[in-house]
């Protein structure tokens, strides 16, 4: 391990030697993540990284939900641009709710529909439906 430093953090952080090399391209596939993936399940560390919050609020009462039961953040351009409440009913994905971030690019409907798309295919399911927001997109 390496010290390294990150602009704006006070503490001590190391890095692994390999993580210093040039990470390439970022893959250009739009994907959703889950919520307890291990990009996000350490959310100081995601805030502080990305600037994205993320609260899961699965637990709380309906009413005091601000994105939706089980909010998978949108992934695209080495980016976290939006969100989506996901749900599977039968063979079709459901999408609650959408909220796009303030820093998605213009293409982020675009990349919605791509995430859609492509969890459609890789889980085997028929359709979508949801509601259409202009700004997030729709599948």
């Amino acid at each position: 391990m390496l010290p390294a430093t990150v602009p704006g953090w006070n503490e001590a952080t190391w890095t692994h030697p390999d993580a210093l090399a040039d990470p390439g391209k970022p893959d250009s596939q739009a994907v959703f993540v889950g919520p307890f993936d291990n990009l996000i399940w350490h959310r100081p560390r995601t805030q502080r990284l990305s600037g994205f919050t993320h609260t899961l609020e699965a637990y709380k009462p309906t009413h005091r939900r601000i994105n939706g039961y089980y909010v998978c953040p949108l992934l695209a351009h080495d980016q976290l641009i939006a969100r989506a409440d996901l749900a599977r009913t039968g063979r079709t994905l459901t999408i609650h709710h959408t909220t796009t971030e303030p820093h998605a690019p213009p293409e982020a409907p675009g990349l919605f529909h791509q995430a859609c798309t492509r969890m459609i295919t890789k889980t085997g399911l028929n359709a979508s439906q949801g509601p259409h927001n202009p700004r997030a997109g729709h599948c």
